[in-house]
This record gives C-alpha cells, sequence and structure tokens, in this order.
C-alpha cells in the first residue's frame, strides 16, 4: 500500500487544501478544484494510505469548510475499499 503523508497546517482555504491534496496525491491537471472533483479522484485511488497531520490546525482556519472535506474523506473511503484516509490532530495524535 502507497503511503503518503501531508501536514494540513497551511490550509488556510479551500483552494490552499485542494492544491495540496492535488499535488501530494497526484491528481490529474484537469482536477476541478472542487469538493466533487476531490471524492471523484479518491474513489479512483489504489491501494493508497493518506496521513493528513495538524487537522485541528486545518479545521481551525478552515472553520466549517472543513467538515465538508471530512464529509468527502469518509464518503470516499466508504466507496473505496482501497483507501485509507488518517486523521492526525496534530503530528502524531491521531483522531
Amino acid at each position: 500500500m502507497k503511503k503518503i503523508t501531508l501536514s494540513a497546517a497551511a490550509w488556510k482555504t479551500p483552494a490552499d487544501a485542494h492544491q495540496a491534496l492535488k499535488d501530494a496525491l497526484g491528481f490529474p491537471e484537469f482536477y476541478g478544484n472542487n469538493l466533487d472533483a476531490l471524492h471523484d479522484c479518491l474513489t479512483d485511488l489504489t491501494d493508497t494510505c493518506v496521513i493528513i497531520e495538524e487537522c485541528a490546525k486545518a479545521a481551525e482556519q478552515l472553520g466549517e469548510k472543513w467538515s465538508k472535506f471530512l464529509m468527502v474523506f469518509f464518503d470516499a473511503c466508504s466507496e473505496n475499499p482501497t483507501l485509507d484516509i488518517q486523521l492526525v490532530q496534530g503530528s502524531g495524535d491521531y483522531v
């Protein structure tokens, strides 16, 4: 299984989050930078574990928008049994 770790500490806007996810996960150039596109790309990944650190910081900075990202993460994992997304509050404190 491929393991990718990224920090959400710099995600001050949804655009920051989308760009970081696109870069880290190798989404295509035509990635739409929206939650529907994120869901589609996450469900297309195979044998991938994504560890997102500093989630507490992302929640603080993105506010209610963070909960929408969380819903997409959970939905994508439910639909894609080869995808594992692990959320870490800080750097090492798993949620």
